[in-house]
């Protein structure tokens, strides 16, 4: 890991989640919070505490005080071309940490991210349990924790590589109070993890599913792509893509309804790929099964979780796995190995300098064989004395 990524912080509120909800982003320019070296007591300049906030026009509780913690980014250098990406709805952090289930997993597969869904804890359970007192040090975790019930969704990210910004959320306050999104923006690509809501067994909340969190969540998505790299999207996708990802009956089971499948393809079609179907077309595996019936030994599950990535990353697939031999949850990990320096090795290059430096070349290369055909405009000009 390179030492660069340990050398910044940066502060961030997990929320001013009041009727106005915003999402709480991690910058390397936030202002220090209350109690901080650069904030004097009783100082005009101190920020006010935050609010508790009652919102009356939702059908659900959204009563809470906003926390501000100090949060560790860096320089989102992954100075490796095997990047070992890891994602596991682990169905309760304080359970599977009690059976050291994720411990296990985490000491053998040592993955360099792991993102985690349906956590089920509250961050002043984290702190005050010391629930991630077995990550090792060069790891730096970030929890979205649901701010409206207590043991029901919530993400995070274990990074061993420092992002250059964090940011909590989508921009719709009654999933954002859930905890279901984080994304971390790294030099080469933007992750994010999430934790899609299920339809319900009845498919009773499918309107909302499909209306409210899939418009506003690929709307998300959509932003995120638009900065111009390379987006990977890990976590519980609630959704069964194709009849060799379900057991049963198509159509049966939440998240195999033709409304959801029709909505993920429509999301595969905007410029995302199916990291594992796309090596693995034909294998038939799961990532769900039912604990209740006892299916995980029978194998009759559904393929639940994904790592997704846009179009523009696809080069820097490398392999992709559906963990069958891990348990301690009704779900299992799904990893990736990625090259997110695939720009340089496709020009055949070891480091960006050696790229610098075969880009000019080239570039002179092209300026001397024009002058050989009858000159240079200007600009080319321009470009073959900068190269010579």
């Amino acid at each position: 890991m390179s030492k660069s990524n340990n050398n910044r912080s940066s502060t961030a509120a997990y929320g001013n989640l009041g009727p106005d909800l915003k999402k709480a982003k991690l910058t390397n320019n936030q202002p220090q919070a209350r109690g901080s070296k650069d904030t004097k007591k009783g100082s005009k300049d101190a920020p006010a505490p935050a609010p508790v906030t009652w919102n009356k026009n939702q059908s659900f509780l959204t009563k809470f005080i906003s926390v501000k913690r100090q949060f560790s980014l860096g320089t989102g250098v992954t100075d490796t071309d095997r990047l070992f990406i890891s994602s596991w709805n682990i169905n309760g952090l304080r359970a599977i940490t009690t059976r050291n289930d994720l411990q296990e997993y985490f000491k053998k597969k040592q993955p360099d991210i792991l993102c985690l869904s349906e956590t089920k804890t509250t961050q002043e359970n984290i702190d005050t349990e010391q629930l991630m007192k077995w990550v090792p040090p060069e790891y730096t975790s970030y929890f979205n924790c649901s701010k409206v019930k207590k043991g029901y969704s919530g993400v995070a990210i274990i990074t061993k590589y420092k992002p250059l910004a964090v940011e909590f959320g989508m921009g719709y306050e009654k999933y954002d109070v859930e905890g279901r999104v984080i994304t971390a923006e790294f030099e080469k690509f933007n992750l994010i993890s999430c934790y899609v809501p299920m339809c319900g067994d009845d498919f009773c909340k499918l309107d909302s599913r499909i209306d409210e969190w899939d418009a506003n969540f690929h709307a998300h998505l959509a932003k995120v792509r638009a900065k111009g790299k390379p987006v990977i999207v890990c976590g519980d996708l609630n959704v069964v893509h194709q009849e060799i990802d379900v057991w049963g009956d198509m159509g049966k089971y939440a998240g195999s309804s033709d409304r959801e499948r029709e909505s993920f393809v429509k999301l595969l079609g905007s410029g995302f790929i199916d990291s594992f179907r796309h090596l693995h077309p034909e294998v038939k595996k799961y990532s769900w099964w039912s604990t209740y019936l006892s299916h995980r030994p029978v194998n009759k599950g559904r393929r639940y979780d994904y790592i997704l990535v846009t179009n523009e990353g696809i080069k820097g697939i490398k392999e992709a796995f559906i963990d069958n031999d891990t348990f301690g949850s009704d779900h299992c990990p799904v990893e990736l190995i990625y090259n997110p320096n695939f720009d340089l090795e496709e020009k055949g290059c070891e480091s960006k300098e050696e790229m610098i430096v075969t880009e000019t070349v080239e570039e002179t290369k092209i300026s001397v064989e024009k002058i050989e055909v009858g000159g240079l405009k200007d600009g080319e000009k321009i470009v073959q004395e900068s190269g010579l």
